[in-house]
């Protein structure tokens, strides 16, 4: 049937009602009750897939990330009964209705996914995803956009920022590229510097950094263009200035967000081909 004729009689800007019911023992509850002019729901909606927008690691990706996407990823693909706790879904819905920061319960548990899974390409599982790097990218934008200073504005972007001084970020890039050259100098492996190293790193980078810069003096020897790594790892340092500010101790959760979000766009940024929706080509935007 048209759609139009279906809403011939309404008005031009209808206001929409959204009752939110969770079940209570015998009875439903009341979770939320929201109401708003349509133009408004569609607005916080598109915000809503603003804010998650990212460089995709595959064109077949999706555009917009549905609630279902986004709490796929806070359970574990190994778990006997996979399901996402229905309290975070009407907590993420009620933050779109609202156009306010999604509940930290979501990124607390990006997080803690992101430090007990390994990659496993027969299970499906990845560690960093184009999923989970939307999703922390939304949640801090979110979370600090109303504030009145914006310290990392810069780097909560679609694509690589190669000028951003943001140390949580520049950690993030740096240990890209020690994976990227290791890979190259010994090609597949049982274990990778991602899989023995990577929680460590982002939650206490002076415990790992130190460790991995000597050994990747041996994977640039070794690998075909150690050369061009040898050289991001110059830059990367030079950025950190490490002699005036030493490797920190501890990352807060927001800074391992931020670890996250760096190590992706830098990852991305070797993969994905240049021109179109590349991670090298498309602008630096701030949201």
């Amino acid at each position: 049937m048209d759609v139009k004729h279906l809403l011939k009689d309404l008005n031009d800007n209808p206001r929409f009602y959204i009752l939110g019911l969770a079940p209570n023992a015998a009875r439903v509850s009341v979770r939320f009750f929201h109401s708003d002019p349509f133009d408004k729901i569609v607005e916080k909606i598109m915000k809503h897939y603003k804010d998650l927008e990212i460089v995709k690691e595959f064109e077949d990706q999706h555009t917009y990330l549905t609630i279902q996407d986004i709490l796929r990823e806070t359970i574990s693909k190994k778990a006997s009964d996979p399901q996402a706790s229905p309290l975070m879904a009407g907590s993420v819905f009620r933050a779109i209705l609202d156009n306010a920061p999604y509940p930290a319960a979501l990124f607390n548990a990006i997080i803690n996914r992101i430090r007990a899974d390994q990659d496993d390409p027969k299970k499906f599982i990845k560690k960093i995803n184009y999923e989970r790097a939307a999703i922390i990218k939304a949640y801090l934008l979110r979370k600090y956009r109303n504030q009145p200073q914006h310290p990392i504005q810069e780097v909560l972007i679609m694509s690589l920022n190669e000028q951003s001084t943001i140390p949580a970020y520049l950690l993030g890039r740096m240990f890209a590229v020690l994976e990227k050259v290791q890979q190259e100098a010994i090609g597949d492996m049982n274990a990778s510097i991602k899989d023995r190293y990577f929680t460590s790193a982002c939650a206490s980078p002076k415990t790992v950094f130190p460790t991995l810069l000597r050994l990747s003096q041996h994977w640039i020897s070794k690998a075909e263009y150690g050369y061009a790594s040898d050289n991001r790892i110059e830059k990367i340092m030079n950025l950190l200035d490490v002699e005036k500010n030493p490797f920190p101790s501890h990352l807060t959760l927001d800074e391992q967000g931020i670890f996250v979000l760096g190590y992706y766009h830098q990852r991305t940024a070797f993969y994905v081909k240049k021109g179109g929706d590349s991670a090298e080509s498309i602008s630096s935007e701030t949201n």
